[in-house]
């Protein structure tokens, strides 16, 4: 794959971006990369399935322009055949979504039913990332920590049902900051206070998450997790990006409400009200990379991404 860094607030922004990868020490590269989870993931399959999103979303993509995933495939210099990706926008973490049978786990059965009698390659990595539908799409009066409870018990299953199967490198993204997006910005002017309670359910939801994969890292000795604080990156990113004239605050698009901004979301940090423009994927996929490790050839992915990266700090990651 051959994808390139672009935007001036990427070089603040993916250097950032690094500090919030939390590694286990590893040395080798990786075979291939599996993705499942939702729309921040999702290139082109729930179009595949049922033709939207169309445009102007980007082929399929649920931004305007490549997600982290791709973005990751390619700086860790893996091809098309050793790509996989199985996500699904409006996926929850449990067996739907907003089309019956694209959930998480229903991702991760499909892919280790595929396998049949064969073990998931142990070389490969395995990008585990979702969580936020299962907020959009809860039932009316759910309580919240039930929300949270359900969820993160869907993704210790989906991970450990990999592991099951054969699979050894998994990278674990965190919950974004819900809070942070210009929907929960335009409903804070109506219900004050919202954004802050959707801050602080993500960071609710993400302390469990990690207890939960902690419990799993814990029971096992022969896996590597490797985790990103996308939350704390996002929050990072966000200074750095409004800093250099960035709009972080207002969607460059949305459907049947707004038409496509000027310059397609050039200068927007979200593409729509609730997605990433594909210049913040790139920033989160800095930031993953800088999680895991990759061949020393492959950190090539455009011209002085080294120091985007800032490769000097982040090289050899003590585990605690």
């Amino acid at each position: 794959m051959s994808l390139k860094f672009s935007n001036r607030w990427l070089m603040a922004a993916m250097s950032a971006s690094t500090l919030f990868a939390v590694t286990l020490p590893a040395s080798a590269a990786f075979s291939g990369l599996q993705v499942f989870g939702d729309s921040l993931s999702d290139d082109g399959n729930l179009q595949a399935l049922v033709g939207a999103p169309g445009a102007p979303y980007f082929f399929g993509r649920f931004s305007n322009g490549p997600v982290a995933a791709e973005y990751l495939a390619a700086g860790l210099g893996l091809g098309a055949s050793q790509y996989g990706n199985h996500a699904f926008g409006g996926a929850t973490t449990g067996s739907g979504g907003r089309v019956p049978g694209t959930g998480l786990l229903s991702q991760v059965n499909a892919f280790t039913a595929s396998l049949g009698a064969n073990t998931a390659d142990s070389g490969s990595l395995f990008l585990v990332w979702a969580g936020a539908n299962d907020f959009l799409q809860a039932p009316a009066g759910q309580p919240v920590p039930t929300t949270i409870a359900n969820a993160v018990g869907n993704l210790a299953t989906a991970v450990g049902t990999l592991h099951a199967k054969g699979a050894k490198n998994f990278l674990l993204p965190l919950l974004p900051d819900l809070g942070a997006t210009p929907r929960a910005l335009a409903a804070d002017k109506v219900l004050p206070g919202t954004a802050a309670g959707l801050s602080f359910v993500s960071g609710l939801f993400n302390a469990s998450l990690m207890d939960a994969y902690g419990t799993l890292a814990a029971a096992w000795t022969d896996e590597k997790f490797y985790y990103f604080d996308t939350f704390a990156a996002q929050q990072l990113t966000l200074a750095q990006a409004a800093a250099n004239g960035v709009n972080t605050t207002d969607a460059c698009y949305i459907e049947g409400v707004k038409p496509v901004c000027s310059g397609y979301g050039l200068n927007h940090y979200y593409f729509d009200d609730i997605h990433p423009s594909t210049f913040t994927h790139q920033a989160l996929a800095a930031g993953m990379l800088a999680a895991v490790p990759e061949p020393q050839t492959m950190l090539m992915m455009g011209v002085g991404v080294v120091a985007l990266l800032g490769l000097g700090r982040r090289r050899q990651r003590k585990s605690a």
